[in-house]
């Protein structure tokens, strides 16, 4: 399984989905599903303790990342 994959299957319960399907890479974390603050300290936790890649929720939020996970580790690792 490939990394956009697995981070796809474990957002499904964040954002109360029922599919993979349900998550585009082309998302946007906010706009289309509907994300909170809450739901970033989560995301925050998800993609550490599955990936162990450490995000700022701050980060999470700036810029409209979306859940494409090459964007994110890219953000976290050219830092």
């Amino acid at each position: 399984m490939n990394i956009e994959t697995k981070l796809r299957e474990l957002l499904i319960p964040v954002f109360g989905l029922n599919t993979v399907d349900e998550i585009q890479p082309q998302h946007s974390l906010v706009s289309d599903l509907g994300a909170t603050s809450i739901d970033f300290v989560e995301i925050s936790y998800i993609v550490e303790s599955n990936f162990g890649v450490v995000i700022k929720t701050n980060e999470l939020m700036i810029g409209g990342i979306t859940i494409n996970p090459d964007d994110i580790l890219t953000k976290v690792f050219l830092q």
